[in-house]
């Protein structure tokens, strides 16, 4: 369970439960990212040891073309009057940190997701992305000096909601590309159709009234004032370090450990959320309870994450990344330093040096 019952999250799930076949994690997904780019907006932080932390998540939710993923936005956009939403058509590096500058600390909602990806990999005027993306998400500064103008982006951010077709995000996103770095960065879903509002249930979306129960329930929620720092309790530390070893250890060898440390951690991010949701907007402590919640979340995105890699044939290729782990450890113990023709020649499935490249840089 992961919506707090009489909350804003419930009422627009609800609305579009009763009214539509659309799966819920698209109103609860995007629902959600909407607050998470308020809080941003009005410079919302928790205070971890010293560590600011903000508001500022990735999303990635997949769906199959028609399950009405442009159409759900939509009605949010159109119900909330959000001030930083991002210029979503980014035509090169360039263009996109010119528009950062305009509007940092913004709402980003980029359709066909996949599509940019493969563009970062494939066109060089789209390259740098990736880099600057990586220093946002991080909220390092940002420099771009060319002939014309400077530019630089201090403490930069973005709550990013993609949306791609799940059987395209898999056509031009290879498992190399999932388990790199970058796309760790992301909290991943799954859209699934309900069994008990099938495809095709409902002929028509009572567009008003979604739009009205979406832009009421906003107005209710309490959002703290701008420049507001949360801290956590120790109540809520203790629960969130519990919760990782609980989950580590469940989900050890289903996902590399690099991917479920930064998955776990995220719920740090969720947490202040979930603080504003749960009308706690003025209690200067994330307490335990918002933990709790943002870790039962945590698990979905592991879930969803787990069955995006096993679509990849994850669990084989994780096998092959424990053979080399095992035999760079005895090259290691012996005092010798392992060569790709090494790999080749003592893991059948490793067939040139390119794999093996590949293989390298995910361990």
């Amino acid at each position: 369970m992961v919506i707090p019952p009489a909350s804003f999250l419930e009422s627009v799930t609800s609305i579009f439960q009763s009214e539509t076949d659309i799966p819920l994690e698209l109103p609860f997904f995007v629902g959600i990212n909407f607050i998470a780019a308020n809080l941003l907006f009005l410079n919302i932080s928790i205070d971890f040891s010293g560590q600011i932390i903000k508001p500022d998540i990735w999303t990635l939710v997949l769906g199959e073309s028609g399950s009405s993923k442009t159409f759900t936005t939509n009605i949010f956009e159109k119900a909330i009057d959000i001030q930083n939403i991002f210029d979503s058509g980014i035509a090169s590096a360039a263009k996109f940190i010119e528009s950062l500058e305009k509007n940092n600390n913004g709402f980003w909602i980029k359709d066909e997701f996949a599509q940019l990806l493969k563009a970062m990999k494939t066109q060089s005027y789209m390259e740098e992305l990736k880099e600057y993306l990586l220093k946002i998400y991080d909220n390092k500064e940002i420099m771009r000096i060319t002939q014309l103008k400077n530019i630089k982006v201090s403490n930069p951010a973005l709550v990013l909601l993609a949306l791609n077709v799940y059987s395209t995000f898999l056509q031009n996103v290879s498992l190399e590309d999932m388990l790199d770095g970058f796309a760790q960065r992301f909290n991943y879903v799954l859209t699934k159709q309900d069994p008990e509002r099938p495809e095709l249930s409902v002929a028509l979306y009572p567009y008003g009234d979604l739009k009205n129960t979406v832009n009421k329930s906003w107005k209710k929620i309490k959002f703290p004032m701008r420049n507001k720092k949360y801290t956590l309790s120790k109540e809520a530390i203790k629960v969130f370090e519990e919760s990782f070893y609980n989950y580590a250890s469940i989900e050890s060898g289903k996902l590399p450990a690099s991917f479920l440390r930064r998955t776990l951690f995220k719920s740090i991010k969720y947490s202040s959320i979930y603080h504003i949701i749960l009308g706690k907007s003025t209690k200067k402590e994330i307490d335990e309870e918002d933990i709790s919640w943002s870790m039962r979340l945590i698990l979905l995105h592991i879930s969803d994450t787990k069955e995006i890699l096993e679509n990849y044939g994850f669990s084989e290729l994780e096998k092959t990344i424990q053979k080399v782990e095992n035999l760079k450890r005895k090259f290691t113990e012996a005092g010798k330093i392992i060569k790709p023709r090494d790999i080749i020649s003592n893991i059948k499935e490793i067939r040139n040096v390119s794999e093996v490249k590949a293989i390298l840089e995910i361990i």
